[in-house]
């Protein structure tokens, strides 16, 4: 899909990430209208006025906490992180995370939400 979102001085591509974004959102449960009406409306090219910038963002930053805290406990699991002291947990865990690809893309989507909360700007999308 290669979904685009812009807005002024800032743009992303979900480069296909879109439908695994979807399904992390309803994993945690989360109601997540703006980003499912985005979802739904993949080929439509739908926008989002400030205010529902500003629902998206939300959205987002929920979705970024819980994917986070996700993959904290994964990695807990499969890398056999059992440090005592809980900042060094936190530091490891926080270095074997560099580089996840969709905790990467969240950040880029909060990036353009940001960008246009700012500005007090739409966002644009448009999917190829």
């Amino acid at each position: 899909m290669g979904l685009e979102l812009a807005t002024t001085g800032a743009t992303t591509n979900l480069e296909d990430l879109e439908g695994e974004l979807l399904k992390f959102v309803d994993r945690f449960g989360m109601p997540a209208p703006e980003y499912r009406r985005l979802y739904g409306a993949l080929y439509d090219s739908p926008s989002f006025g400030p205010e529902q910038v500003q629902q998206l963002e939300r959205e987002f930053r929920e979705l970024r906490e819980k994917y986070r805290e996700h993959r904290m406990d994964e990695l807990r699991r499969t890398r056999k992180v059992h440090a005592k002291d809980p900042a060094v947990a936190e530091s490891i865990l926080s270095g074997l995370l560099t580089g996840d690809r969709v905790l990467a893309k969240i950040d880029d989507v909060l990036r353009v939400c940001d960008a246009a909360i700012a500005s007090r700007a739409s966002v644009v999308s448009e999917s190829d």
